[in-house]
């Protein structure tokens, strides 16, 4: 978090802290703020409750610090903001600042702190606010990581219908806004980093396919060369395995979290495998005609043929993979 971000959080924190302290009912004597002490306790009693969001709730992503809300009247949302502008048109600007005075230094100013009281009272008493029924308010609180962006999509997904009903682009554009938020939540939902033993296990699984397969091409009497004359080029399976030919790579998914594990370079592989055995076996049948037709074919589709063995293993060692650590 950089030092701009934790200077809002604390400034937040402050003027929420600040709202607490001013909003007690316990005497009116607020010096020059006793009348709108009055004003905010009217509103108060009147429903009107004031809910400040959390780093890693819904509202906070969607660019919402508080929301002033009132169980039949509708909700405001506010953004605290020491610069800038709010993500959208439809959220209220609370300005917030370090002060300078001796003493307050790191602290907000007593301006803003009354600048946001009134504010409150303001909205509560003439605002236009958010109707519940057509705009319902994203959750102030902490959700769980794999539910953000479930709450995420369906906040934007309010605001569109909400444009929708009241023919106002201002909700679209906050609702576009939003995507910037659900790009971050699909990120963070992405598979953990891939681990060393991840790669190992599918390199062993890659090497043993390739060493069965060439022990296999190069058998005289082996089915094998029929069934790679007969092969038909189709080497994607799934999201979770496939071969990408223009990259020359292949990925599979491994453990229970479904890291997605990608290693280059198979083509280039398989032909060095190929070109290693050909010789070894070359120097004892030179002249063994089953060998020539076993280099005539490989070049013709013996690299798709071995990546095909290579991928048949790793969907036969899937349920091996899933259980990965």
């Amino acid at each position: 978090m950089t030092n701009i971000a934790r200077r809002g959080d604390m400034l937040e924190a402050e003027l929420y802290r600040f709202y607490v302290d001013f909003a007690r009912p316990e005497t009116g004597e607020r010096g020059t703020l006793t009348a709108l002490w009055t004003e905010l306790q009217k509103l108060i009693r009147e429903g009107w409750q004031l809910h400040s969001s959390s780093n890693r709730s819904p509202a906070d992503k969607a660019g919402i610090d508080f929301i002033w809300t009132h169980p039949r009247k509708g909700w405001f949302a506010l953004d605290a903001k020491a610069t800038g502008v709010p993500c959208s048109c439809l959220i209220h600007l609370v300005p917030v600042g370090n002060s300078s005075e001796s003493g307050e230094m790191g602290r907000l100013r007593f301006d803003d702190k009354k600048a946001f009281i009134e504010l409150l009272v303001n909205l509560g008493s003439s605002g236009k606010s958010f109707d519940h029924a057509v705009l319902p308010a994203p959750k102030t609180s902490d959700v769980p990581p794999g539910a953000l962006l479930e709450h995420l999509k369906a906040f934007q997904k309010d605001l569109n219908q909400a444009c929708k009903s009241t023919e106002d682009e201002r909700y679209s554009y906050w609702a576009d806004a939003l995507k910037k938020a659900i790009g971050f939540a699909i990120a963070q939902n992405r598979p953990a980093e891939v681990t060393a033993g991840d790669t190992e296990r599918v390199q062993g699984i890659i090497r043993q396919a390739l060493q069965e397969f060439m022990t296999a091409f190069f058998d005289p009497k082996s089915p094998l060369l029929e069934r790679c004359m007969r092969q038909q080029v189709q080497l994607h399976r799934s999201k979770q395995l496939l071969y990408v030919l223009s990259e020359d790579s292949i990925k599979v998914a491994v453990g229970p979290a479904r890291r997605l594990v990608v290693l280059g370079g198979l083509a280039r592989a398989v032909r060095k495998r190929y070109e290693d055995t050909y010789k070894a076996k070359l120097a004892k049948h030179s002249s063994a005609e089953w060998l020539i037709l076993r280099r005539r074919v490989f070049e013709a589709k013996g690299v798709d043929c071995a990546i095909h063995a290579i991928l048949d293993s790793l969907d036969n060692s899937q349920e091996t993979l899933a259980k990965a650590a």
